[in-house]
């Protein structure tokens, strides 16, 4: 398996997680790192200081978040697929 498709699976596993789908809930769309890596921490029990952490923000952030009025659009930025709608 490569690299791109672990990084798909992973960015598949997380943005259909039910903590991290109830962060965009409530939260919204983050426009910041700062609020990003927020969201990383809601979802993942990875430290976010490790490598481990550097690596799954790096993975995780090739995304692209469309927000609409009734719901968000998480699309993955490598194939175009899209990971998950949300209604909010």
């Amino acid at each position: 398996m490569s690299d791109e498709k672990k990084g798909q699976d992973a960015r598949l596993k997380f943005y259909t997680s039910s903590a991290t789908i109830r962060y965009l809930k409530s939260v919204g769309v983050p426009k910041r790192t700062g609020e990003f890596r927020a969201m990383v921490a809601a979802g993942s029990t990875v430290k976010l200081d490790s490598k481990e952490g550097a690596d799954l923000i790096e993975t995780l952030g090739r995304v692209v978040f469309a927000k609409h009025p009734q719901q968000i659009n998480v699309t993955d930025d490598t194939n175009g697929k899209m990971i998950s709608s949300i209604a909010i």
